[in-house]
């Protein structure tokens, strides 16, 4: 029999049991590498397990080819079409005030000839002396104020609904037998400004008489420079011109000055605005 090897042990007792097995052909050999390769791992300085692996998350959606235009938004709707005229104004007249005068100084009385409210002035008429009276000339013995409803759309009007107001004189001292004239208006989505006439030398006639328009745009702005419309059949006197405008928009009514006959006028005056 040979003697048993040993070694000295200085772990604990199982450990060195463990290896002071002797090794036996039947024992199958050196230790399990397995065992060993566990004793490996389980030391602390293991290499820790792989972190499992992180969900892909969802598949993304195929790259556009580079040829392929990138699908865009469809442009905002076009803004709607701009209409071609402005809007339409019905005009309407503010506060009336006294504005200048036209003829001489004579005229004892005083004929308020108002437009009715929410119109203006658009004509005039003149009764006209069929002879020449005692200033010397023919001369006017009454006139006409014609007043309408004024609508502007875009760069055209209208005027309707046209009402008339008259005042004369007295009569006499060849004033009268008169004929009175068509009466004269502006064009029409235009308004009356002004009037002038001729007085004569010694300023006691009223005779060839115009009246001035002007057109109005569709802000109740005017538009464009003033125009004078002759009244046809007042005669055509060429001494001593007189006329008067409105400072501030256009006629709304007359105040006539008479004895025997027409003396003068005075304009009644308004600025002008759209009608809501």
């Amino acid at each position: 029999m040979r003697p048993t090897s040993f070694a000295l042990c200085l772990l604990p007792l199982a450990a060195c049991w463990d290896g002071l097995r002797p090794f036996a052909a039947d024992d199958g050999g050196a230790v399990d590498a397995a065992d060993d390769a566990a004793a490996s791992d389980a030391g602390p300085d293991a290499t820790p397990d792989a972190a499992p692996p992180v969900d892909a998350g969802p598949p993304i959606d195929a790259a556009v080819p580079s040829d392929a235009a990138s699908p865009v938004d469809a442009p905002p709707d076009a803004a709607p079409p701009i209409d071609a005229a402005p809007g339409t104004c019905p005009l309407l007249p503010g506060p009336a005030s006294l504005g200048d005068r036209v003829g001489g100084p004579g005229g004892g009385t005083t004929t308020a000839l108002p437009c009715p409210p929410g119109k203006v002035a658009v004509g005039l008429g003149i009764t006209y002396s069929d002879q020449a009276t005692t200033n010397g000339d023919r001369s006017a013995y009454g006139v006409t104020l014609a007043c309408a409803d004024v609508t502007v759309t875009g760069g055209s009007g209208t005027s309707s609904n046209q009402v008339v107001a008259t005042a004369s004189g007295s009569g006499g001292f060849g004033w009268t037998p008169a004929t009175a004239t068509a009466v004269r208006t502006c064009q029409a989505g235009w308004v009356m400004t002004g009037v002038s006439a001729y007085l004569g030398s010694a300023s006691g006639l009223f005779a060839n008489v115009a009246i001035e328009c002007r057109k109005v745009a569709a802000d109740a702005s005017f538009s464009g420079p003033m125009t004078n419309f002759a009244v046809t059949g007042s005669g055509n006197l060429s001494i001593n011109l007189d006329a008067a405008s409105c400072p501030v928009g256009a006629i709304v009514g007359l105040d006539a000055k008479t004895g025997a006959g027409l003396d003068a006028v005075e304009l009644r005056c308004a600025p002008l605005s759209c009608a809501p």
